[in-house]
C-alpha cells in the first residue's frame, strides 16, 4: 500500500527528521484499504462456517443475518456496526483476537498491517 492509499485512513506529521503516522479518527477503527481487504477475505461463503457469519456471531450482530446476506458486503456492515459500538483505545485490539479466535489468519494479517501502519 503506498503513501496515498494511507492517507485515506491515518493523519501523517512531519516531526522534524521522520515522518509518523497516526491513527485514525477514533469514529472509524479501520483504515478504508484494510477495510476492503477483509470484506474480500470474510464475505466469500466458507465451508468451515468462519466467515462473515462467524464475525457476526462473535461480535453480537448475528440477529441481523438475514440482512447482512443479501447486501453486497455483509462483512462491511457488521464493521460498521462494531465501529459504532466499539470506541475504545482497546478495540482494535479485541477484534483481531476475534479474528484469531475465528481462525482467520488472513483477517489478523490485514489488522496486523493497520497496527503497524501506525508505528
Amino acid at each position: 500500500m503506498d503513501l496515498e492509499q494511507k492517507s485515506n485512513c491515518c493523519s501523517e506529521h512531519d516531526t522534524g527528521n521522520s515522518m509518523r503516522i497516526e491513527p485514525p479518527n477514533k469514529a472509524f477503527r479501520i483504515c478504508r484499504p484494510y477495510r476492503i481487504e477483509l470484506c474480500e477475505v470474510l464475505d466469500p461463503p466458507k465451508s468451515r462456517g468462519n466467515d462473515w457469519r462467524l464475525l457476526a456471531v462473535k461480535l453480537g450482530v448475528d440477529r441481523y443475518t438475514n440482512y447482512f446476506a443479501v447486501r453486497p458486503s455483509p462483512t462491511d456492515l457488521i464493521l460498521d456496526l462494531w465501529e459504532a459500538l466499539h470506541r475504545e483505545e482497546g478495540a482494535l485490539m479485541d477484534l483481531l483476537g476475534v479474528f484469531q479466535e475465528m481462525g482467520r489468519p488472513d483477517a489478523v494479517a490485514v489488522i496486523e498491517k493497520q497496527l503497524t501502519s501506525w508505528l
